[in-house]
């Protein structure tokens, strides 16, 4: 006998329940939005109190093997995601699900290490409830940061891309459902959801990094080349035909996140520079690559840590001096 709460894959939730997932965004949209402000406003206050006297301008959003940048910064303050109100753990192995405060080229900034992804089951609010927590506790800056596996031949895992735009596939969006005018308007603008300068500022600190990329001891300039990134919802990686379609459209790289934080952040008017490491090729791009493995991915974040740590850190100081922030 077919269930009549499922229709179509996807799981109806009930109207009282608040959590209800990714099915059904137009009951928690009618039902939430209107609170979601007041929840933002006081799970950001009760941050900046446990980071204080730390009063960060830039948020960083690690993703997948990506995170072990926010161990090294200095003075860290950890606090739990699920010890703020409206915030919840992630779920996906390899995530701490915490914000790092801290130091960085004498700097202050604050980092989310990991992420909530839609495709563990949570709702859009919860999703986008660190990023949105970061921004309204004053960091007008938001670097997101993704793994991401590459859909021709011509990506390089291991490589860093500076992401210029997005396209999401995944049938979600944080802004469906009503709007609240004080996180941000109706209809945001997305042109440049990736801000131009701040991706070319990027580009210059990079020309000043040396690495050895070939592990052969000459040093040579760290290269940032320029992509795109195609969202899908998974947990799935994507299959052969979803990869064709990614590549013949013009998109390099393909993964699970960085899109909903970057619509709610741009929502809210912050500004934003998106990187995504490229882990490994996509279905059938190389025959010889074996079946794709999320530790694969985490091992590939670990091996760049040095060069994305570089990056990041040079990129910190970089605004902070251009803004007028640090001397």
């Amino acid at each position: 006998m077919v269930d009549k709460n499922v229709v179509l894959g996807f799981t109806l939730c009930k109207k009282q329940d608040l959590n209800c997932r990714f099915g059904d965004n137009s009951i928690q949209g009618e039902e939430r939005m209107g609170d979601q402000y007041d929840e933002v406003k006081v799970a950001a206050e009760q941050l900046k109190r446990e980071i204080f006297p730390y009063d960060p301008k830039i948020g960083f959003v690690l993703g997948s093997g990506l995170g072990g940048w926010a161990d090294d910064l200095e003075g860290p303050i950890m606090v739990p995601y699920d010890s703020l109100p409206g915030m919840v753990a992630g779920l996906t192995k390899g995530h701490k699900s915490r914000f790092v405060a801290g130091k960085c080229a004498g700097l202050d900034v604050l980092a989310m290490q990991g992420r909530v992804h839609g495709y563990e089951g949570r709702s859009m609010e919860e999703i986008v409830m660190g990023v949105r927590t970061m921004v309204m506790a004053g960091c007008g800056v938001v670097v997101v940061t993704a793994a991401a596996g590459g859909s021709n031949c011509r990506m390089v895992p291991g490589q860093i891309y500076l992401v210029r735009d997005h396209y999401n596939s995944s049938g979600i969006n944080p802004l469906v459902g009503d709007n609240d005018d004080r996180l941000g308007p109706r209809f945001p603008d997305m042109t440049d959801a990736y801000d131009p300068e701040l991706r070319e500022l990027a580009k210059q600190v990079a020309e000043g990094i040396k690495v050895d990329e070939d592990g052969d001891g000459q040093a040579v300039m760290l290269k940032l080349p320029v992509d795109e990134y195609w969202m899908n919802l998974g947990p799935t990686y994507e299959t052969r035909a979803e990869v064709r379609v990614a590549a013949n459209l013009g998109f390099g790289l393909m993964g699970m996140s960085m899109v909903p934080e970057v619509i709610a952040a741009r929502h809210m008017n912050a500004r934003v520079l998106g990187l995504s490491l490229c882990t490994n090729p996509g279905a059938g791009v190389d025959p010889g690559t074996p079946k794709l493995d999320h530790d694969e991915v985490k091992a590939a974040g670990g091996e760049a840590k040095g060069r994305f740590g570089a990056l990041l850190t040079g990129f910190t100081q970089a605004l902070g001096k251009q803004e007028g922030w640090i001397e």
